[in-house]
């Protein structure tokens, strides 16, 4: 239930925010930010996690869970910045 209220959070947090930049023209960091969060973090972290040998690794599905949970997160937190930073940069003092 956490990775799952996890994923939900922050999956959400990252469309809305994607969306809103595309609506201002902002197209290509938003998509850079899904390529870069997905494919090659959340790939490779899924790999080590649900696979890997060693420890820490080796999870199995919860590992798989847990990469796309960190990839969730990093995506939210990098369109939302994205978003203040388009904001911040059009907005005109009141």
């Amino acid at each position: 239930m956490l990775f799952r209220s996890v994923v939900t959070l922050f999956d959400g947090l990252q469309g809305v925010a994607s969306m809103a930049l595309r609506a201002r023209e902002v197209v290509w960091p938003p998509t850079l930010v899904h390529v870069g969060s997905y494919a090659l973090v959340m790939v490779p972290l899924c790999w080590w996690l649900a696979l890997g040998e060693g420890p820490g690794r080796g999870h199995g599905v919860w590992g798989v869970l847990a990469g796309v949970a960190v990839a969730s997160v990093i995506a939210g937190i990098l369109q939302t910045l994205l978003l203040e930073r388009e904001a911040g940069r059009t907005s005109s003092p009141g």
